[in-house]
């Protein structure tokens, strides 16, 4: 029984050393997996963030030039707006100062009448006609 021993505590050491042997193994093939994943990992993530700003900035590109095109639009229509109001401000305006260079006339043969009945009414009432009736 003696030698059984001495071969089971032989082969027991022989084994422990593979496994020691093959964590050690897994270990390495672990980490070197590891780092070939992180390694793909940031390059896919590069890839990815360059395709994402590329993708952004050609978004950015037509969402400025699409913006630009509307404002324009708006400001042309604004300006067709405002040139549209003023002309019908012109037409307003013109027919207010007509109306009141007329009035400025009625008003001044008004007093020209006026003063010419008040001359009248005084030379056939037999009063003087003064200087404050004259034109």
């Amino acid at each position: 029984m003696g030698g059984k021993a001495t071969m089971d505590s032989e082969l027991l050491a022989y084994l422990e050393g593979q496994f020691a042997s093959l964590r050690e193994e897994i270990k390495i093939q672990t980490g070197s997996v590891r780092s070939e994943l992180m390694e793909h990992t940031d390059q896919g993530l590069a890839s990815l963030r360059s395709e994402l700003m590329e993708h952004t900035d050609q978004g950015l590109a037509s969402f400025r030039s699409e913006l630009k095109d509307f404002v324009r639009e708006q400001a042309d229509e604004l300006r067709r707006h405002m040139g549209v109001i003023a002309e019908e401000l012109r037409s307003e305006i013109k027919v207010i100062a007509d109306g009141h260079l007329d009035l400025s006339r009625r008003i001044d043969e008004l007093k020209q009448e006026t003063r010419r009945e008040f001359r009248e009414l005084r030379t056939v009432l037999g009063l003087p006609v003064g200087d404050y009736l004259r034109d």
